[in-house]
């Protein structure tokens, strides 16, 4: 792994790349209005004239499947380690494939996302299949603001508890994400941004998939 110094001009590049972002008010505008006027929108907020060219889920499929195999490219090029790079990318794919890499790091922001990926899963698998002393048992913990909430919906019998969990989650792990941007020196900032390219894939996704099927913008803003 490099020196922390060594990471001064990765994590200027990544401040710049952070900028080019689509911003959550964009995805917010993206859900009204025809198809063709979210792909327009989206498309000039991130500046790929590929996004226009979606017209199912086929090409959306493959646009954000192009789409996130550049950035683990330039993600890959900035850390400067084969190694850490392949544990980075585990994480959203494979948890016990990289579990011994991750816990072999001397760094405590990657062993702590994958802390947090790990137990949220379980988490998702207790709502999942209704077990709901498991769940209850996450209420006291740092995931109570995730449990809690989305157990009540379940018991409540919410049509989009599901999607509420997915918002919450997200959240979580977006505001554990904040803590690398005050790092300088490191690969912390790299790590951050790969995962804010995945969650702007996802909402990709959800927008577009949802404006191809005729989904109502009040449940795509629920996404967002």
């Amino acid at each position: 792994m490099k020196n922390s110094e060594d990471y001064a001009y990765a994590v200027g590049r990544v401040r710049a790349l952070e900028t080019g972002l689509i911003s959550p008010e964009i995805f917010r505008s993206a859900v009204f209005g025809s198809l063709t006027e979210a792909l327009n929108i989206l498309s000039e907020s991130a500046g790929e004239e590929g996004i226009k060219k979606i017209r199912n889920s086929h090409d959306l499929e493959r646009f954000l499947k192009e789409r996130a195999l550049r950035s683990q490219a330039i993600v890959m090029q900035l850390l400067g380690d084969y190694e850490l790079s392949g544990a980075l990318f585990g994480l959203s794919e494979n948890l016990e494939a990289v579990k011994a890499k991750v816990e072999e790091s001397e760094l405590e922001f990657l062993r702590g996302l994958f802390r947090h990926t790990e137990k949220l899963k379980e988490l998702s698998d207790a709502l999942r299949l209704s077990l709901q002393e498991k769940t209850e048992r996450f209420f006291q913990t740092d995931y109570g603001s995730v449990a809690r909430p989305v157990s009540e919906a379940k018991q409540e019998q919410a049509e989009n508890s599901w999607i509420f969990f997915e918002k919450l989650k997200d959240g979580f792990m977006a505001d554990f994400r904040t803590s690398a941007k005050y790092i300088t020196f490191g690969p912390e900032p790299i790590i951050s941004y790969y995962f804010a390219k995945a969650n702007e894939n996802r909402l990709l996704r959800w927008v577009i998939l949802g404006k191809l099927n005729q989904v109502p913008p009040d449940m795509l803003l629920a996404l967002i």
